[in-house]
């Protein structure tokens, strides 16, 4: 049976109101990450925080593998990286992740996010 193209988009928008309205763990865990991100005291407890800022903005291939390495044993790596993502950082080594890493992690969520949605939007 063939949904009108109107109400293809009803089903999703009433998925992602459902998403959006129902209190889960994964919600309140995204909350909690999302103040974590806003509020950037957590830089102070970076690694990153007693070396020089060169080190995290290499000119070439070594340096980005030595600030990966660096950020690899952070306890504020997840944190930094999705401080990076959500503030479109262009430069630097962010949660272990190059600027052009981040664009790919940024394309593969819209992506997994696509496919979520295209899902949920199909008919029941």
């Amino acid at each position: 049976k063939q949904i009108p193209l109107f109400g293809r988009f009803t089903r999703i928008f009433t998925v992602m109101w459902e998403l959006l309205s129902t209190p889960s763990r994964r919600t309140r865990q995204h909350h909690y990450l999302w103040e974590e991100i806003m509020n950037t005291e957590w830089m102070a407890n970076g690694n990153c925080a007693e070396l020089p800022p060169e080190t995290f903005f290499p000119s070439d291939g070594v340096g980005v593998i030595e600030a990966q390495k660096i950020c690899r044993t952070c306890v504020v790596q997840d944190v930094c990286l999705e401080y990076a993502v959500r503030n479109r950082v262009d430069h630097g080594i962010w949660g272990g992740y190059s600027e052009r890493g981040r664009r790919k992690l940024i394309r593969a969520r819209a992506q997994e996010t696509a496919v979520h949605f295209e899902e949920l939007a199909q008919p029941a």
